[in-house]
């Protein structure tokens, strides 16, 4: 499976992309690149569900806070898989396209905290709102994938980062809908 998952990080990491397309893949994991997204998400939220949407917003924050801090200090500090830009010997052109983190990679951060705003938003959101936060999906797994691509996680990385941050929204889903029944507000 370890060898696979290198085969796989190897061939991604590998991709010979225009350079335009290198450039947006790096910048996509870029989380200061999504604030005017995350404004504008605000705004839609708000602007959609008033009460429920500053609620929405509140309970995407500390899922967010709490992906990040379980996956970064409990998760990775437990298992301890180095990133591949650390085993530079064990794997074949390595493309390092950014600065290596300090820290281990398994499960990923950025996509275990992306895929847990992501699944918490299009779940809290309801079927009114499919049509824009579907979108979100995408995005989430692109960031994963891009992850890979600048060369600080492994694809298992990403997919437990997915796992993680899905786990989580879904956890933080059901104690939202417990509120808003406490609320007695619409779901």
């Amino acid at each position: 499976m370890l060898e696979f998952d290198q085969a796989l990080f190897s061939s991604i990491n590998g991709w010979q992309v225009p350079e335009w397309l290198d450039y947006v893949l790096i910048q996509w994991r870029n989380q200061k690149v999504w604030i005017p997204l995350y404004l504008i998400m605000v705004f839609v939220l708000i602007r959609t569900f008033k009460k429920k949407g500053i609620l929405i917003i509140i309970f995407a924050m500390v899922v967010a806070g709490f992906s990040d801090f379980t996956n970064s200090q409990l998760i990775k500090k437990s298992i301890e898989r180095p990133r591949p830009c650390h085993e530079i010997s064990d794997i074949q052109n390595l493309d390092l396209k950014i600065h290596c983190g300090s820290g281990y990679s398994f499960p990923s951060t950025h996509a275990s905290n992306h895929m847990a705003l992501s699944l918490f938003i299009f779940l809290a959101a309801g079927s009114l709102s499919r049509k824009w936060t579907a979108w979100l999906f995408p995005w989430a797994v692109l960031v994963g994938v891009a992850q890979i691509y600048v060369g600080v996680h492994y694809p298992l990385d990403v997919l437990g980062g997915f796992i993680w941050g899905s786990m989580v929204a879904y956890a933080f889903y059901k104690i939202y809908e417990k509120v808003l029944e406490g609320l007695k507000w619409e779901k």
